[in-house]
């Protein structure tokens, strides 16, 4: 009998000791994953649609008159200020045409004071009948057609004022040179570009959106613009032009954005490539459960669109069940896919290594 009461404690001991192995080799088994709790969709939806810089408006100024181009005392890169002068061209006919049409009026002025003194005194002579009714109608004639020829001299000196201006390019506003297309000594033609300016202090982005979006945007909406330049700088914005045509190659409809905040302090230049962020409503139904997931959450196969929701294991604490689940997902949104069937809020959803879990394999959670 002695011998037998040595044995029954050993094979205690050694089914005690397979029973902790077994438990060890399971906990070693489990694969750890990054998890995230799923959370109800937002009530707003962020789209991004790429454009680039421009300045408040761009002109390309020329002369409305030829010529020889006199001073350019501009380069690209200045600013100016308005009325600054740009380029002028070389004016001496335009004066001489001026002071010719000036000694024209002189001329058509003198004829009309004599035509208007005959005038006074035949009507005089008429009065005491000393002149006929022919003679009085004919000093009135010539006073009228010679106040006529004054008119006309008139006119023609402003015509040659006018044009004379037209030698100057002035800036309309304050601008900073973008271009500049002619040096001094340089014959130009009528209408021909000179110089092109950059005007303006608040910078403009100016997009293509779709036709599916295009209604959601309305004039006066706040947007945020990130400028690839500056990445780590949101700059407010406002919506200033929506179109209501396409271009002519394209699908797509203008938006053009206004930089609305300190827009005048920043150092955007016209060119720079830019990202504008509208924000949407979204229409939800109450009875429905929109949630967000990351997209590596969402995995695909020949038997639709799933993800692994962990369930807690009862019988063994500490340890969880990565359970297949399909789903329908909806929009792509900044803040992650939404879900629109399958999940509800509240539920523990694996994050990584979607396509190396099998349905109801033993997971460990990793810190969220």
């Amino acid at each position: 009998m002695k011998p037998l009461l040595y044995i029954l404690p050993i094979g205690i001991a050694i089914l005690l000791l397979g029973s902790c192995s077994s438990s060890h080799e399971e906990e070693i088994n489990a694969r750890p994953v990054q998890y995230t709790v799923v959370q109800s969709a937002a009530t707003e939806q962020f789209r991004t649609f790429s454009g680039k810089v421009e300045a408040g408006y761009e002109a390309i100024l020329s002369f409305k008159v030829a010529g020889t181009l006199a001073e350019r005392p501009v380069n690209v890169g200045d600013e100016v200020e308005k009325g600054q002068l740009l380029a002028s061209l070389d004016n001496r006919d335009y004066q001489i045409a001026v002071q010719q049409a000036q000694a024209a009026l002189d001329l058509a002025e003198a004829q009309y004071r004599n035509g208007q003194a005959d005038y006074e005194r035949k009507k005089s002579l008429y009065e005491n009948r000393n002149a006929s009714k022919n003679d009085l109608d004919a000093a009135r004639a010539t006073s009228e057609s010679r106040k006529a020829q004054v008119e006309s001299a008139q006119a023609q000196l402003e015509g040659a004022r006018l044009q004379l201006s037209y030698t100057e390019i002035k800036s309309p506003d304050q601008c900073h040179i973008a271009a500049v297309f002619f040096e001094t000594n340089e014959n130009i033609g009528q209408g021909q570009p000179v110089v092109e300016v950059n005007c303006g202090n608040c910078p403009q982005v100016t997009v293509s959106v779709s036709e599916t979006i295009i209604n959601q945007i309305k004039s006066k909406d706040i947007v945020n613009v990130r400028v690839q330049a500056f990445k780590d700088q949101i700059f407010s914005g406002v919506v200033k032009e929506v179109g209501v045509a396409t271009g002519v190659r394209t699908a797509t409809y203008p938006v053009r954005v206004e930089l609305s905040e300190n827009c005048g302090q920043t150092t955007l230049r016209s060119g720079m490539a830019a990202d504008v962020e509208f924000n949407f409503k979204v229409e939800q139904n109450p009875d429905a459960h929109h949630i967000i997931v990351p997209p590596v959450a969402v995995g695909e196969d020949k038997d639709g669109t799933f993800v692994f929701v962990l369930v807690q294991d009862e019988k063994h604490p500490g340890f969880w069940r990565a359970t297949r689940r399909n789903v329908l997902v909806g929009d792509l949104t900044r803040v992650g896919l939404v879900i629109t069937q399958g999940l509800t809020p509240g539920e523990y959803v694996a994050t990584a290594g979607v396509k190396q879990l099998t349905d109801q394999e033993m997971v460990t959670l990793l810190k969220e």
